[in-house]
């Protein structure tokens, strides 16, 4: 069994099915697990319900994949020869597209704002002109379909389970690049992507401001941490305007949040 496909699929049963169907149309030598965290099955998060997967997956290969996109011709054999060209390359991204053909993501581009690293999707709704047809080191991509060698997850650990959902991919490239993996984008895998087909479900009780902090003290230092901590307090009345109690009670609730993860 050379490829392990996984997929955590959440109250989209008919995208998943989509999804499905692309596989079984342009994949071989494959597994398939797929993990429901949709009611009345208790909804695990996105990391440990991979992880559970993962656990159980047989392949040398290890492919990540929402259950809102659907896969081309060749998709997975192109992550492989990327992958295989160095041995120190372990997480390969495909190029994904939405729906009506513009770019979703070829990967994670940094900026340095006010003091803090932000993340972006490379090439975001941009019409494909070809203008990211290169293979291209990263340091951190999407998990939307990505392929991780088995090795990767033995040397790093898996994913971190303390996120809920969102920020796990950016995490576990940093951590992977820590014990000496490379991260590369390959165009020649195109895979179809909604983009939150399942996300839009969830995304308002995922803490994700929790994580992103985490990760700048983490990975980038004291003063990422600091200033994105800083600009997150200063926006908050812009954002508490016209809400009541209870939003202000989540937002102050990401510090005690913050100081578990970071003990």
């Amino acid at each position: 069994m050379k490829t392990s496909i996984i997929i955590v699929n959440y109250k989209v049963p008919d995208l998943l099915e989509k999804c499905l169907q692309s596989i079984r149309e342009h994949t071989s030598d494959y597994e398939v697990l797929v993990h429901d965290n949709s009611p009345p099955n208790p909804n695990l998060g996105f990391a440990r319900a991979n992880n559970l997967l993962i656990r159980k997956a047989r392949g040398d290969y290890i492919v990540l994949l929402n259950p809102d996109t659907w896969v081309t011709e060749g998709w997975v054999e192109k992550l492989i020869e990327t992958a295989e060209l160095d041995s120190r390359i372990g997480i390969v991204q495909s190029k994904t597209l939405r729906p009506n053909g513009l770019l979703d993501s070829t990967g994670h581009r940094y900026t340095f704002v006010y003091g803090v690293y932000m993340p972006g999707d490379r090439g975001a709704l941009e019409v494909d002109r070809g203008q990211y047809d290169s293979e291209t080191e990263l340091k951190t991509c999407t998990f939307a379909s990505v392929l991780v060698k088995r090795r990767v997850f033995e040397t790093s650990g898996l994913l971190d389970e303390k996120m809920f959902l969102y920020c796990e991919d950016m995490e576990f490239c940093l951590r992977a690049a820590r014990h000496g993996w490379r991260i590369v984008y390959c165009p020649k895998s195109v895979v179809y992507h909604v983009r939150h087909g399942s996300a839009s479900t969830v995304v308002k009780i995922s803490p994700w401001q929790v994580y992103f902090a985490y990760i700048q003290f983490r990975y980038f230092g004291v003063m990422p941490f600091l200033a994105f901590i800083f600009t997150t307090i200063i926006r908050m009345p812009v954002g508490i305007k016209g809400k009541n109690a209870s939003y202000l009670m989540k937002k102050l609730a990401i510090i005690p949040k913050l100081k578990r993860m970071i003990t």
